[in-house]
């Protein structure tokens, strides 16, 4: 374990802990960064971000801006639902202690993080590497953490001679990165008043803590991260390393983003530990504000079971959503609002049941979508204000676009051209451009069936737009879907880059198609999905009582 760092930040710490700052924090989800100011090898081409879930290079320089943000602020406390990096390399994990020691020092922030599926990848360290790191040519490079060994053994069909070996590209495994991570709630510090732990009886590692930093406010970190043992290992294997596979074989296992489906089978403790948390907290007076990776609830909106039934198991990442005995269990066990990241949503979701709510605020991804964070007050011990704060100025976000010309790669080059020509000012415009090529070049293909594929090229209409010299605008298949992609993560933030009129024809088309009944086996399950996202609860500003789980506005 590596030891606490440095008296005078507990000073500092203690200098703000008192009066407005103690019940104000920040919450940033999924940065996701890669060393690129360390390590600019590492910067990653632009046909590799351009069909990701998440940006690769400029969330770096996101992740800077919003901290600056926040001290600007004056807010002292940031809770970091996981995915810091983005697949937990020894190098990037380092670059985040680095960053976040720096506001310590200079600002008393304190930094409370859990597990995400990205950090650590898998509960074991392991070799890591990619054949589209970028070149000062902008062309493609192999990049490993060691002789490709790893590669060879378990996918020789991608394996590639590496232009350049980096070691610290490894990823960390459990021990490894909440040792490098101890600072930030995964260990106890001096200027805790209480620290503790659950007592682990599963034979999987966790990580969940109780923090209380200031004197009445806890902050439960729940680790919803579950490594299952590939098939012809077994539980067995996870406990001693005598199943049918070597336990510090990454191999064996198995990616941990079901989240929560996975803890109620695997880890049931933690749901025994958070309502032994709850009740105290509810004795003694203390705030609790509880967070973990992983949604607790469904965050679909309503749309969950008419995806599932017009468009498939896999679409709109069904297989992520929190079954609703998830999210009974947490509510009988006193849970009434809970804080997570995951799906890069801006997204407010509530599970009711007899006369008590459990609300689920998800934080979207500074390098996604709509990149943003969330401020949290406690006004009172009942009342919790949510409050979307936009990342609209991130100094350095354009320090890779020359490179991006000089690629030699090819990719949806429709985002680009824009993004180089210098029609795209701000962080926000950018991510709007990748995230529109990437619906037209991932989520149309991932999501929806051929039928409705098919069809988008012929539909389309006008509407109304004072700032058109005819008066009048055109919509397209695509700008719809575009749209519904927008709602679907950036919640009402959306609404802001969407014409009113916009939506009123679409909803005319959707009403007409209705009364024709021409392909409405197709458009009348897309009608009702655009329908869920747009009319959801409040995502951007609002509030919630922790004693009902009832939304206030």
């Amino acid at each position: 374990m590596k030891p606490y760092r440095g008296i005078f930040s507990i000073l500092l710490w203690l200098a703000f802990s008192v009066g407005s700052h103690a019940q104000r924090m920040a919450i940033i989800a999924d940065p996701h960064i890669q060393d690129v100011e360390g390590h600019p090898e590492l910067v990653r081409t632009w046909e590799s971000q351009a069909r990701s879930t998440r940006l690769f290079n400029e969330n770096y320089f996101a992740f800077r801006a919003v901290l600056d943000d926040v001290a600007r602020r004056g807010i002292r406390l940031v809770i970091l639902p996981g995915d810091l990096t983005d697949n937990g390399q020894q190098t990037a994990c380092q670059a985040v202690t680095r960053i976040l020691h720096g506001y310590e020092r200079r600002y008393g922030m304190r930094f409370f993080m859990t597990t995400g599926n990205h950090d650590p990848n898998y509960p074991v360290g392991m070799p890591w590497g990619q054949k589209d790191f970028m070149g000062k040519d902008g062309r493609p490079r192999v990049i490993y953490s060691d002789s490709c060994q790893f590669f060879l053994a378990n996918k020789p069909h991608e394996i590639l001679t590496p232009d350049t070996v980096v070691p610290s590209l490894r990823c960390l495994g459990y021990d490894e990165l909440t040792d490098e991570w101890c600072d930030f709630g995964f260990q106890p510090r001096q200027d805790f008043l209480h620290w503790e732990r659950p007592v682990n009886t599963s034979p999987y590692p966790d990580a969940s803590y109780l923090a209380e930093p200031i004197a009445g406010l806890w902050l439960l970190a729940i680790d919803g991260s579950v490594h299952t043992p590939k098939a012809g290992s077994g539980e067995r294997g996870a406990r001693s390393g005598n199943g049918n596979q070597d336990r510090s074989d990454p191999t064996m296992w198995n990616g941990s983003w079901p989240g929560y489906n996975n803890v109620m089978q695997h880890k049931p403790f933690l749901v025994d530990w958070v309502k032994d948390v709850a009740a105290r907290a509810k004795r003694q007076g203390k705030r609790l504000v509880a967070f973990c990776h992983y949604p607790l609830v469904d965050f679909n909106r309503g749309a969950t079971d008419i995806v599932r039934e017009a468009w498939g198991e896999k679409a709109f990442d069904l297989t992520r959503v929190p079954r609703p005995e998830v999210a009974q269990a947490f509510l009988d066990a006193g849970l009434r609002l809970h804080i997570s990241g995951h799906m890069h949503l801006n997204n407010t979701a509530r599970f009711h049941a007899g006369d008590a709510s459990l609300i689920d605020v998800q934080v979207p991804s500074i390098a996604g979508c709509m990149p943003a964070y969330k401020i949290l007050t406690l006004l009172n011990d009942s009342i919790y204000d949510f409050q979307t704060v936009l990342v609209d100025s991130v100094p350095g976000f354009d320090t890779f676009f020359g490179r991006y010309t000089l690629r030699g790669d090819a990719g949806p080059a429709d985002a680009l051209s824009e993004i180089v020509s210098g029609e795209v000012r701000d962080y926000p415009a950018f991510c709007q451009r990748w995230f529109a090529s990437l619906v037209a070049n991932r989520y149309v293909q991932q999501d929806l069936p051929p039928a409705l594929q098919e069809m988008l090229p012929q539909i389309g209409g006008t509407y109304p737009d004072a700032s058109s010299p005819s008066g009048t605008a055109v919509w397209t298949g695509l700008d719809l879907v575009t749209d519904l992609y927008r709602l679907r993560f950036a919640g009402q933030t959306a609404l802001a880059d969407i014409p009113q009129a916009r939506l009123q024809a679409y909803e005319l088309f959707f009403s007409g198609s209705e009364e024709r009944g021409a392909g409405s086996d197709v458009i009348a399950p897309l009608a009702a999905v655009f329908r869920c996202m747009l009319n959801a609860l409040p995502t951007d500003h609002f509030r919630v009582n922790v004693r009902t789980g009832q939304l206030c506005q």
